[in-house]
């Protein structure tokens, strides 16, 4: 019983590790440009495998990527062929200038755009979401966050994976949900943009009064008042008042915070736990260490040195 216990283990744990090597190897092809203006694919060797033909191409994400034909964009798989035909928007004027914008593949989804207006799509290329939207976000607790223009204003509400509204068009601005909250935006009399959260009513949890704020990590949110920043729990209560010139998310019980130009790490409480000594800092700890970086000046040039520290400041191998 025990050998086959073990040998149940072991086909499983290769199993997974085929299929992790797999979905690395849909996605190890790299658009690449030739001295004609044409994007084609090369892996990571600089082998050529997909050859310059398109006028875009982005990065392959899930085993596809977006191309386009100077006209529409649609998607191929990593053999290059187009399993889903050029029919969506890329392409736009800004500043007298042609851009494009970047469409890719998550958990099975990509956000598109038809005629102007943004839509959702599966990697069949069936539609999930009709193209009726200004904008959208994505998809999260049953939850889309999309826009509409109404006159001169573009109003955001919540769709659901039905495409049923479910809270109605009426904010500045909103974003995905996040453990049954959402960030929205409102306007004061003073045409100020404020933020909150709302609930999956549609109702104000913590009005909109902030400068900014950002999504609730570990139960306290970063936000904005009066030029200074702080954090708030899910009441709206100010657990660690305004005070610092900005503030990242909370990660393993510490938050990058900044004061006087350089960044130390507090914890739920509001203590300095490490001391204020980095020039920037990158997200925050996962597995007991976190990104900071250093801008020393060696003879008149600014160099950026990137390195990790654990939770008593020291340097640790990354």
């Amino acid at each position: 019983m025990k050998n086959t216990t073990l040998l149940f283990v072991i086909i499983c744990t290769n199993l997974c590790a085929c299929m992790a090597q797999t979905e690395s190897n849909m996605n190890a092809l790299y658009p690449v440009k030739n001295v004609e203006g044409l994007y084609g694919f090369e892996d990571e060797e600089g082998n050529l495998v997909i050859s310059h033909q398109f006028l875009y191409a982005a990065q392959f994400s899930e085993g596809l990527a977006g191309v386009g034909n100077g006209e529409k964009l649609g998607f191929i798989n990593i053999q290059g062929e187009l399993v889903i035909p050029y029919q969506f928007d890329y392409l736009f004027v800004l500043m007298r200038g042609l851009y494009w914008e970047e469409f890719s593949f998550s958990e099975g989804v990509a956000k598109v755009k038809k005629e102007g207006k943004y839509g959702r799509i599966n990697k069949e290329g069936e539609v999930l979401t009709d193209f009726l939207y200004a904008d959208m976000g994505t998809l999260s607790e049953n939850l889309l966050a999309v826009s509409i223009q109404k006159g001169t204003k573009q109003l955001w509400g919540y769709v659901n994976e039905e495409n049923a509204i479910v809270i109605d068009f009426q904010f500045f601005e909103a974003r995905d949900f996040r453990d049954g909250l959402a960030i929205y935006a409102a306007v004061n009399k003073r045409s100020h943009i404020l933020y909150g959260f709302i609930d999956k009513n549609g109702n104000p949890v913590i009005p909109a009064k902030y400068d900014y704020v950002r999504t609730f990590s570990e139960g306290l949110a970063v936000m904005r008042e009066n030029g200074k920043v702080g954090f708030i729990d899910k009441t709206g209560a100010q657990v660690i008042p305004p005070q610092f010139e900005d503030a990242n998310a909370f990660g393993e019980s510490l938050a990058g915070v900044k004061k006087d130009d350089k960044w130390g790490f507090i914890n739920p409480k509001g203590e300095l736990i490490i001391d204020y000594q980095f020039d920037s800092v990158i997200g925050n700890f996962q597995e007991g260490k976190v990104e900071v970086i250093d801008y020393p000046k060696i003879d008149g040039v600014t160099h950026a040195n990137h390195y990790y520290v654990d939770r008593e400041g020291q340097w640790v191998e990354k």
